[in-house]
């Protein structure tokens, strides 16, 4: 149906757990080795950002910057864009996945504060 889902698991611990639970579909991909995050961000539809716990993921920043809209787990302080839901309720991200249409959203991309950087090292 052209969807899929790309897992960025440069451990492999996921593709381990989730091949031991049974096959693998055709249409999940998982990226099981270190790699630059960046290209697969740009081309997706969207990042899901499922934990339990969670510190300041780069990940979401960066989709947010690249216009890329963000579904995460509500367990910490979010990005006004970010799409949330319950960490402990799956049927909450099933629903969101449900009704997910990327044209609707609208992302209010952070400001870069390169500028401000440069002039500050120029300044010094």
């Amino acid at each position: 149906e052209g969807v899929a889902l790309i897992v960025s698991d440069p451990s492999a611990n996921n593709f381990k757990i989730c091949s031991k639970r049974g096959e693998i579909g055709k249409n999940i991909l998982f990226v099981s080795f270190p790699h630059d995050s960046i290209p697969i961000i740009k081309l997706s539809d969207g990042l899901i950002r499922a934990t339990t716990t969670d510190g300041d993921s780069v990940s979401v920043k960066e989709s947010l910057y690249y216009g890329i809209p963000v579904i995460t787990t509500d367990v910490i302080d979010r990005p006004e864009s970010c799409i949330l839901y319950n960490s402990e309720n799956y049927d909450e991200l099933e629903s969101i996945l449900k009704s997910y249409d990327r044209e609707k959203i609208k992302i209010n991309k952070p400001k870069s504060c390169f500028g401000e950087l440069l002039e500050l090292y120029k300044s010094h």
